[in-house]
């Protein structure tokens, strides 16, 4: 009788063990189940961040396209309202140089007949000289004719009045755009139509951009624009031989959105014929 009670006091002391050992074990799979759901539940969280983030850089890129192709079919237009009033002027110069010739014919057969006095002579030689004169002002017309990108994708830490170099010349009729300093210099005297459009990359607290046009290191225009955002000035600039125009950047440690981004254009509008027809570079 005493045997038999010892051992059910031992397998109630085995089973009691037995159960505090499963406890144990439970609590501990509980504590690494909710460890688990914790960190899993802080990635899901991250995960939701970084989608969120990339949305919102999706709706910035595509405002900016948007944005860009309005500029752009702005400029264009522009672009196009400006040939057209070239053209017009050319055809109006050709429709000259044809009464020019004629006017100088009839001088010529003039020249034939006796005058009445020699008065009448001068003013006639007089006359065809100026004639001749401009005739050959209107055969030396110039054309003049830029549009050059930033290629880089993104230009940093730009000094103050630092040129924004468009490095890649995409048309340069004429030879007057210098795409290592990024610098327009006039070949002749004239009126020139200049195109320019930024786009910020700041990377200061300060989240704006501002650049400028510059001729011969004056102030002719300003930008102001914002990361991820262009900003767009065309100007009209009546320019001697050899004045040099650039886009330079106005605050230190700046930068620019490059890949084409970026960009700087201009054409002779009018050439001056008033001063010397010499042209610079010839």
């Amino acid at each position: 009788m005493k045997s038999e009670t010892s051992l059910c006091f031992g397998i109630l002391i085995s089973i009691f063990y037995f159960g505090v050992r499963i406890d144990a074990t439970t609590k501990t799979v509980q504590d690494t189940n909710d460890f688990n759901n914790e960190k899993f539940e802080l990635l899901l969280k991250r995960l939701e961040h970084v989608e969120r983030r990339n949305d919102e850089m999706e709706r910035r890129m595509e405002m900016m396209a948007a944005d860009f192709r309005e500029k752009e079919k702005a400029l264009n237009d522009r672009i196009a309202e400006l040939e057209k009033l070239n053209e017009k002027l050319r055809n109006y110069e050709n429709d000259n140089h044809v009464t020019d010739e004629r006017f100088d014919n009839a001088l010529d057969d003039s020249d034939n007949v006796t005058d009445e006095t020699n008065g009448r002579d001068a003013v006639k030689k007089q006359t065809r000289t100026i004639r001749s004169g401009s005739r050959l002002a209107r055969s030396a017309q110039s054309e003049v004719a830029f549009f050059a990108t930033v290629t880089q994708h993104d230009v940093y830490n730009l000094g103050v009045n630092q040129n924004i170099v468009f490095d890649h010349a995409v048309t340069n009729t004429g030879n007057a755009f210098h795409n290592i300093h990024g610098i327009f210099t006039a070949p002749v005297a004239g009126t020139y139509v200049l195109c320019a459009t930024v786009a910020g990359l700041s990377v200061s607290n300060d989240q704006t951009y501002y650049a400028h046009f510059d001729v011969n290191g004056k102030y002719v225009a300003k930008f102001i624009t914002h990361p991820y955002r262009q900003a767009t000035q065309m100007i009209i600039l009546k320019l001697q031989a050899g004045d040099d125009v650039s886009v330079k950047n106005t605050r230190a440690e700046y930068g620019i959105l490059g890949a084409m981004y970026t960009s700087f254009s201009g054409f002779l509008l009018y050439q001056d014929f008033g001063s010397s027809v010499n042209i610079v570079g010839k």
